[in-house]
Order: C-alpha cells, then sequence, then structure tokens
C-alpha cells in the first residue's frame, strides 16, 4: 500500500509592482549599508495605496524577504526593514551592545503594519 500526503504550497499570490524593483538586490542589502533600499524607499511610499488592504502581508513578504523586528500593538503586527545606511553598516554586528545601540537610537527603517487576516494596513517610516 502507497500512502502519500500532499502539504499545501506556500507560493504566494504574484502581484503588480507599479515601479522598478530588483528583489535580489532588495534582499542582498539586508541593513541597507548598499543604498539600494534608500533608492528605492520612496517609490515603496509614493505608491503604498497599491498595497493598502489588497495585498496579503505574506505575499509582501515574499517580495521583500526577512525583517529585522516585529512589534505587535493591539490588532495589528508591525514589520521592521532597515531602509538607509547609519551606524550600523560600521559595526561588527556580532557584538549585540553595538547592535541594540544603532536599532534603538537610528530612525532608518520603513515599517509594515497588518491587522491580524494579514491586510496590509499601514506603510510608513518609523522607528522601532
Amino acid at each position: 500500500m502507497l500512502i502519500s500526503c500532499n502539504s499545501p504550497t506556500t507560493k504566494p499570490i504574484p502581484f503588480f509592482i507599479p515601479f522598478a524593483f530588483d528583489k535580489q538586490k532588495w534582499q542582498e542589502d539586508s541593513l541597507a549599508c548598499n543604498g539600494y533600499r534608500k533608492s528605492i524607499i520612496d517609490s515603496i511610499l509614493l505608491h503604498k495605496s497599491h498595497f493598502l488592504y489588497k495585498v496579503n502581508v505574506d505575499t509582501f513578504l515574499f517580495y521583500l524577504g526577512g525583517y529585522h523586528k516585529t512589534q505587535e500593538y493591539n490588532d495589528e503586527k508591525h514589520y521592521y526593514y532597515w531602509f538607509e545606511s547609519g551606524f550600523h553598516c560600521n559595526t561588527d554586528l556580532k557584538n549585540p551592545t553595538y547592535y541594540r545601540l544603532a536599532f534603538e537610537n537610528e530612525p532608518f527603517f520603513v515599517v509594515i503594519a497588518c491587522r491580524k487576516d494579514n491586510i496590509i494596513t499601514t506603510i510608513a517610516l518609523g522607528v522601532p
């Protein structure tokens, strides 16, 4: 007897990004030290209405890749991404004191927030 099971696919629903976006460059610049994130952040903020209440956060995170911090506020979850170089680019990130200092004191983040149903409600610049 052959027994098998199918696992659900986790592929995100494709969606159109209304500006030039290089997923590989964005993900390679995870700390925003190479300049790509700074060059693209204005386009993300300019077109944020394209994503709000229309794109599932799991799909959005598939394209933006890993985030550096999350926080829960009431019924929303906030994801933080580096978008501009700063002290952290000149620091050994293996040293948690330096990393924590840079993380808490430099407002170089884009924040993506979503409701419990994973619908994106906010894309804004902010601090952790």
